[in-house]
């Protein structure tokens, strides 16, 4: 993918027509706790088609904010989207996600992953204002 870039949101805006917006998020706990991601998926409408949330094991919150992206990667895969917009609130990640940064070993296989899902399914990262991604997960 040339160049891949990374789009910045003060706000939670609907995606255009004919895309679908995914807006993952994760929350970990105190250590050797269980992390929770979300993922919530709206129409050019802002409508909410679906979603999921979950958990698993994680070494950082780095690590469980990656873990969401990945997630909400899969999603797409799964549903068959064609064009689609991925946003989290942890730069950090998505810089990762999009870039050929070597990651540390502890996140290195996650960001693996959510980079050979980018390049197979032309998916795009955004950077979204914690405030502006709790608006769009409703909180």
């Amino acid at each position: 993918m040339d160049n891949p870039t990374i789009e910045d949101f003060s706000q939670w805006r609907a995606p255009k027509n004919g895309c679908f917006k995914l807006n993952c998020d994760a929350a970990v706990g105190k250590k050797g706790e269980k992390e929770s991601a979300a993922v919530v998926i709206r129409d050019s409408k802002g409508i909410l088609v679906n979603g999921l949330t979950g958990l698993t094991n994680v070494s950082s919150p780095l690590q469980g904010e990656l873990e969401a992206i990945r997630q909400a990667c899969g999603m797409i895969s799964d549903l068959g989207y064609q064009n689609a917009l991925v946003e989290s609130d942890s730069q950090v990640a998505i810089k990762l996600s999009v870039s050929e940064l070597v990651p540390t070993w502890e996140v290195f296989v996650v960001v693996w992953d959510i980079r050979r899902m980018r390049e197979d399914l032309n998916i795009r990262f955004g950077w979204v204002k914690r405030t502006a991604s709790r608006l769009a997960c409703g909180g």
